[in-house]
């Protein structure tokens, strides 16, 4: 491992590309493979390319507003209080390793996205008042609970199969049988521990800080009219938005994305009590989303490249034509992880290979939900090394996708080792 660790960070430290840069490499081999095994023509992938480049854009404002009014939350005076408290007792780097790892995987299993906003938050506020911690380890423990999110309660994959609908034979499959399966559950105890000890190992090694982290923000507040610092202005949306909630709950609640980010506005707006707190808050926070809106432009290109030209469909192919009874769960996760390079989205990734890994599950006799996890387990597996979804979680923090790679990495090493076992033996 210290070998490994040297030899990894050695490469990083010189080689490694920024977020953005990887976005570019992985578009380019998108294209590479889907010349390369496809029979569309040059001209018909770039008009895939380009006429999916927009099919994010709502999902990028979505993100950009959980992250930002997340922050804008956690820069309130009541939470800012509360986050202290909860934090006052850790004193050493090992205790703030098992903090954020148990945090960060809780937070992940009850909801993704309020998963990477809230680890988020307290690695910045743990380092605020630790400054000779490894903050790029709290980074990355913060964003390690995310490899549990899609065997966690908000898993598309898991959640989509309760209601199936067209292209299978059969209506649905219950969460007894996917997310409370001892399949899943073993699984995800699994990679809850691999992932502390990867953490632990880290937090022991020596660690000379090379850069500063978390500069003051110097941005001066703006001046606002005596009528923005009143009370007065919110108190009718509070209470218009406290209703809605109200009514919402009646109906069945149910936590979407969209319903999350009304709730985060409305605590925003509640733990700041005045338009002119809340507003250089926001301003304050807004320039940390510039990544999601200019990456998941690309992301969104290669995910159409790759559904649209057939080619995520032949790598699944492929992995199946190899596959025996004992191996197909194995070849499944495995695919599912490579196929998550480029079709970063579990929804999209299930588009893709839930219709040919399933019907083969059916052929060989192999369990389905088995077979659903299994992809859901890869696409969360490679999360670790693909930039997609650690983007929210590097804009809140500022930290830079090299300062984490290596411990992200080596999470990826064990876990990854360690769930291809289970794949063949549970």
């Amino acid at each position: 491992m210290k070998s490994l660790t040297k030899t990894i960070s050695s490469f990083i430290e010189t080689k490694m590309p920024s977020a953005f840069s990887l976005a570019l490499i992985l578009t380019f081999l998108t294209f590479l493979l889907a010349s390369i095994t496809t029979n569309h023509s040059f001209n018909s992938l770039v008009l895939f390319w380009g006429d999916s480049f927009w099919n994010l854009l709502a999902f990028s404002m979505q993100m950009a507003l959980v992250l930002v009014l997340g922050s804008v939350i956690a820069d309130s005076t009541p939470i800012k209080k509360l986050i202290d408290i909860l934090v006052s007792k850790i004193t050493n780097q090992t205790s703030a390793v098992i903090y954020m790892t148990v945090i960060s995987t809780i937070a992940c299993y009850l909801n993704w996205g309020f998963g990477l906003v809230i680890s988020s938050i307290f690695a910045k506020s743990i380092y605020s008042k630790n400054k000779d911690f490894n903050f790029p380890l709290l980074v990355a423990s913060a964003y390690s609970g995310f490899l549990v999110w899609h065997g966690g309660i908000s898993g598309s994959i898991p959640l989509k199969l309760t209601s199936i609908g067209k292209g299978f034979s059969f209506d649905s499959i219950p969460l007894d049988k996917t997310l409370f399966s001892s399949f899943n559950i073993i699984i995800l105890v699994s990679t809850f521990i691999c992932t502390m000890l990867t953490n632990l190992y880290f937090s022991k090694k020596a660690y000379v800080k090379k850069k500063v982290y978390l500069k003051e923000d110097n941005q001066n507040q703006k001046n606002y009219s005596n009528l923005d610092s009143k009370r007065l202005l919110f108190i009718p949306l509070l209470l218009l938005s406290g209703f809605y909630l109200f009514l919402k709950i009646q109906d069945g609640f149910s936590i979407t994305l969209n319903l999350m980010i009304f709730i985060f506005l409305f605590l925003g707006l509640l733990f700041h009590q005045r338009p002119s707190s809340f507003l250089n808050s926001f301003e304050k926070n807004i320039s940390a989303s510039s990544g999601i809106f200019l990456q998941f432009l690309f992301y969104a290109g290669m995910m159409g490249v790759i559904s649209k030209s057939g080619l995520g469909i032949k790598m699944s192919e492929f992995f199946i034509s190899i596959s025996t009874e004992s191996t197909f769960l194995l070849y499944t996760y495995l695919s599912a992880g490579i196929v998550n390079f480029f079709v970063p989205s579990g929804g999209g990734q299930w588009a893709i290979q839930g219709p040919i890994m399933l019907p083969a599950a059916m052929d060989m006799g192999i369990s389905l939900p088995k077979t659903a996890m299994a992809i859901a387990w890869g696409d969360a597996w490679t999360n670790m090394i693909q930039p997609f979804w650690a983007l929210p979680l590097l804009s809140i923090t500022r930290a830079k996708l090299k300062d984490i790679f290596i411990h992200l990495f080596m999470i990826f090493l064990v876990v990854g080792i360690v769930t291809s076992v289970l794949m063949v033996v549970l």
